[in-house]
């Protein structure tokens, strides 16, 4: 089953969606708009709208709207806050500060497999965090993040984007967790740990 990312994020040219029993189209900017509509339709046409409907509904509009941010329900979503703002900031001075280089590409794709197969492993709860973060990276600190290496996806036990926090040398992390007095679970797998 999908469901939309976030309420707050909208596909080009806004929501569209066919009633798969009654034929009847919608269209409408934001999710909860929609929702609504659907939902006063199909009680006035007397069709399900009670148990798992609104579960289906996520689902199909995912697969009426392929472009639409969408992602496995069943998966995870760590929604950006100040504290993973001030987490990456501070790293990105750490990091400048450290004189160190970023780790070279077969110890960032090993990262990156690790962090990908790990069960605390979620989505990115932030539209524009991946291109503004790039950047942020290229020009603070000098880190070169690939682009769409592992997409969308976050740490949850950290907060931190695995595509930007993978390319750092370990000293540093582990030295911005210590001054930000943080202490992650991180999965036992992880190589935070090493």
């Amino acid at each position: 089953m999908k469901i939309p990312t976030s309420p707050n994020l909208v596909p080009p040219g806004g929501w569209s969606y066919k009633d798969p029993d009654s034929g009847v189209p919608f269209k409408e900017a934001h999710i909860e708009a929609l929702v609504g509509l659907v939902r006063r339709h199909r009680i006035a046409n007397d069709l399900v709208v009670g148990g798992e409907w609104l579960a289906h509904f996520y689902n199909e509009l995912c697969l009426q709207n392929p472009k639409a941010p969408c992602s496995d329900a069943s998966e995870q979503v760590h929604y950006v806050n100040a504290d993973d703002l001030s987490s990456f900031l501070t790293t990105l001075v750490a990091q400048r500060e450290s004189g160190k280089t970023q780790v070279d590409q077969e110890e960032y794709d090993r990262r990156v497999d690790i962090c990908m197969r790990c069960p605390k492993m979620g989505h990115v709860g932030c539209s524009s965090c991946g291109a503004f973060g790039r950047l942020l990276n290229r020009v603070v600190a000098g880190v070169t993040i690939p682009k769409d290496v592992s997409p969308g996806r976050s740490c949850l036990a950290c907060g931190c984007v695995i595509s930007a926090k993978a390319a750092y040398p370990i000293e540093v992390l582990k030295a911005v967790d210590l001054e930000l007095s943080r202490t992650p679970d991180y999965h036992e797998s992880c190589w935070m740990r090493d």
